[in-house]
């Protein structure tokens, strides 16, 4: 008996984790079934984020490794079946740190200072690195 291939994370990931952590929430990284990226605490409440890649036009990258296709969003069928089943709060998409602080509810005068933390510059120069 095989385990499942594990999903490929985004390149991007790393610097919104590294974010997300130093302006002080917990992330836990989920996987498989169409499920979010990313399931967040901050300030009490649980929030879900899936991570896509932007391009510089700023639109979704649609390509994936198993050469299934996205929708508009980007998200892949499985991800699409499991985002119409589900009854709890819609995740947002993200594309970098800075659109998933703001989207959980850091005030955007904190960011400036969060992207220069040491852990978020690392994160960011090591995503350069892998793209």
């Amino acid at each position: 008996m095989s385990l499942p291939k594990r999903a490929a994370r985004d390149s991007n990931e790393g610097p919104i984790v590294a974010a997300l952590i130093v302006a002080g929430a917990s992330v836990s990284l989920l996987a498989g079934g169409g499920l979010p990226d990313l399931l967040i605490g901050y300030e009490g409440r649980s929030i879900l984020r899936e991570v896509k890649h932007a391009s510089s036009t700023g639109k979704t990258i649609r390509q994936t490794s198993n050469g299934q296709r996205p929708d508009e969003r980007g998200l892949t069928k499985p991800q699409q079946d499991w985002w119409a089943a589900w009854k709890g709060e819609d995740p947002q998409i993200v594309r970098t740190p800075e659109e998933a602080l703001l989207s959980i509810g850091v005030r955007p005068e904190h960011v400036p200072a969060i992207m220069a933390h040491p852990r978020v510059v690392a994160a960011l120069a090591k995503a350069a690195g892998e793209g």
